[in-house]
């Protein structure tokens, strides 16, 4: 089937990847061992931008280029492929090295822009995160507290509800996938495969209830739908 179907679903990506804390979450501002915590490590949270330390900052250019003061303004459309190619691999190489700040402790996971940090129970998380912290105000790099999420027992991330227990699905999106119109195309049917491939993990058996599905697309039956419609439908009905 390929990945053109991302292109029809029209994901936010920005907001599957944020992560988010439920609102039945306990009040971490008012854990005094998290607040002294915190407290232990003000030039994390310092105003301003930090300065990473041990890292050098490097600019190539040809050894006969002259330097030339330009005002902003907009980016020649000819370019703009080259400087947001520039752009995406000097945010890959911050990520490298935030990622060589705290990926060698246990229960540490960066991912994107977010650093994760677990723990069995919240001593452990606290020790975990002090870690962190100490290794974040060592090497320069500073956070913004008010987009910190600390203790909390349960978030929304990835497209799914993470807890101590396990991983589940989000309800908002198990609802549009219940929900989901009838397709009335091709695209469409391939956009609702690949819906329900995202959850495939809480869907038992999956692959071979979509097979005879996937047997249709193989036939590239390019008609109404209605075939591909109906059996779906009745699929559909199973979950």
């Amino acid at each position: 089937m390929g990945r053109d179907w991302l292109l029809k679903l029209q994901l936010n990506w920005k907001s599957i990847f944020k992560i988010e804390q439920l609102s039945h979450n306990q009040e971490p501002e008012k854990d005094k061992e998290l607040q002294d915590l915190l407290r232990k490590y003000p030039q994390v949270f310092k105003e301003g931008i930090g300065t990473l330390k041990g890292t050098k900052a490097r600019i190539n250019v040809d050894k006969d280029a002259t330097p030339k003061y330009f005002k902003a303004r907009p980016v020649p459309y000819a370019l703009k492929e080259k400087i947001e190619k520039n752009l995406i691999d000097w945010k890959r190489k911050y990520r490298k090295e935030q990622w060589k700040i705290c990926c060698k402790e246990s229960r540490v996971v960066v991912r994107v822009d977010d650093i994760l940090i677990t723990g069995s129970s919240k001593s452990e998380h606290l020790n975990n995160l002090e870690t962190v912290l100490g290794k974040i105000q060592e090497s320069g790099m500073r956070l913004k507290q008010d987009k910190c999420v600390f203790l909390a027992p349960e978030v929304v991330y990835l497209g799914h509800r993470i807890d101590q227990y396990g991983i589940y699905p989000v309800e908002s999106k198990v609802k549009a996938i219940t929900e989901a119109p009838e397709p009335k195309n091709i695209t469409e049917f391939k956009s609702y495969l690949g819906m329900l491939n995202y959850y495939n993990r809480f869907l038992p058996d999956l692959s071979s209830k979509l097979a005879p599905l996937h047997e249709l697309l193989k036939r590239k039956n390019n008609g109404n739908g209605t075939n591909h419609n109906k059996r779906l439908l009745n699929y559909q009905k199973l979950y």
